[in-house]
């Protein structure tokens, strides 16, 4: 009874931190909510058979069965109150918490766009993606699931950035994109409609049009940069001003990926809009997939979602989005704490896995998560000493 007391005390408090008021039965709703997180970040999996294995656990209740508790982590997907209202409370509060903080003056001004796409049966799943720079780490804050195959095009890319723009404000800050996420009128659009800067990384065949337009000789142009030369060249699409910035690739993956091409509107250095955009090769320390190899096979196996309905999806991306969010805020407490490679100079873990190991000990129970949450949320975070 005094651990139920006492799981109930520090859970009013959180609420009342937050100045939380709702009726009891969507109370309930968002404990199991924390419940569910702790659950996936325990077994790094957000498949629910697996996650009721260990409810019991962090719950004390160890002689219920496992079925009792995979009933209550279904229930909860099923709930209105969490497929219409709970998912956006999530987001909120990881954007209030952490992404909302981020000073734009001081480097913090650059989101990357990005999709992962698979299927389940005959259910596909194509995430769209927005991350922010946070101390070198993506942080997802946003993201819909198109439930198509192939590349999402202009219209639905220009629905997903107003979404988020509703949740945290884009204007003036820098998209970085690869070539999966071009059109003429979607470059106007980022300018007109949402005040962005980007710089977005082209096709070796794309715009070839307009370089003729203008007289420019295109092949010349090409040659220029096999030959090591950074150009940069003025470039109208649509009646708008942009730049064509081209460099050598050094590290090229493929034989036919031997030149970054990219297009932008920022009015800086050349040099420096490709630093900007080799920052999405860089994550973490990691490679570009980096961001979606610790939501999937390297963190919760994204991938093991069984859910099928679209807002159930929507839910549990939300979650897992502050279950990354909540393992990246421990992961930079312990940063100075990652040994380094005398070598290589890069870290043995990343801050993700770091930031996992610590806070994994906070979701064995629900009063250590609970108090972690209480101790943690709205407090700026400091590194913890080496």
């Amino acid at each position: 009874m005094e651990r139920v007391k006492n799981q109930q005390d520090i859970f009013a408090s959180l609420l009342d931190k937050f100045k939380v008021k709702l009726p009891k039965a969507q109370k309930t709703r968002i404990k199991t909510l924390f419940i569910v997180i702790s659950g996936i970040i325990v077994k790094e999996s957000v498949n629910l058979n697996k996650v009721k294995n260990q409810v019991g656990a962090i719950t004390g209740k160890t002689t219920t069965l496992g079925n009792s508790f995979y009933r209550r982590l279904t229930r909860f997907f099923d709930e209105g109150f969490c497929q219409r209202v709970l998912w956006k409370w999530i987001l909120r509060a990881v954007i209030g918490e952490l992404i909302g903080r981020l000073d734009k003056r001081k480097g913090n001004r650059y989101v990357l766009m990005d999709a992962t796409c698979w299927e389940f049966g005959k259910v596909k799943f194509h995430f769209l993606t927005l991350s922010v720079l946070f101390e070198g780490v993506s942080i997802p804050f946003f993201l819909v699931n198109l439930s198509k195959k192939g590349c999402s095009n202009g219209g639905e890319r220009m629905w997903f950035l107003q979404m988020a723009n509703l949740l945290y404000p884009l204007s003036g800050m820098t998209l970085i994109a690869d070539r999966e996420y071009v059109g003429r009128q979607w470059f106007v659009d980022l300018v007109e409609k949402l005040g962005l800067h980007f710089v977005i990384r082209l096709w070796e065949t794309d715009y070839k049009k307009e370089f003729s337009e203008q007289k420019s000789h295109y092949s010349q142009t090409l040659r220029k940069i096999r030959l090591g030369k950074t150009v940069d060249v003025p470039l109208l699409i649509e009646g708008r001003a942009f730049r064509f910035i081209g460099t050598r690739n050094q590290s090229p993956e493929k034989q036919d990926d031997d030149l970054v091409l990219l297009l932008t509107n920022l009015a800086i250095d050349k040099k420096r809009v490709i630093d900007i955009y080799s920052l999405r090769w860089h994550i973490d320390g990691a490679a570009r997939a980096g961001l979606f190899k610790f939501l999937k096979t390297n963190g919760f196996c994204l991938e093991d979602m069984s859910l099928k309905n679209p807002a159930k999806v929507r839910l549990m991306v939300c979650v897992i989005i502050a279950c990354y969010v909540l393992c990246v805020c421990e992961g930079i407490r312990h940063f100075k704490k990652i040994m380094i490679r005398k070598k290589t100079r890069t870290r043995y873990e990343s801050i993700f896995r770091r930031g996992y190991s610590v806070f994994c000990q906070f979701c064995q129970k629900i009063e250590l998560f609970l108090g972690w949450m209480m101790a943690n949320l709205g407090k700026p975070i400091r590194y913890a000493s080496p």
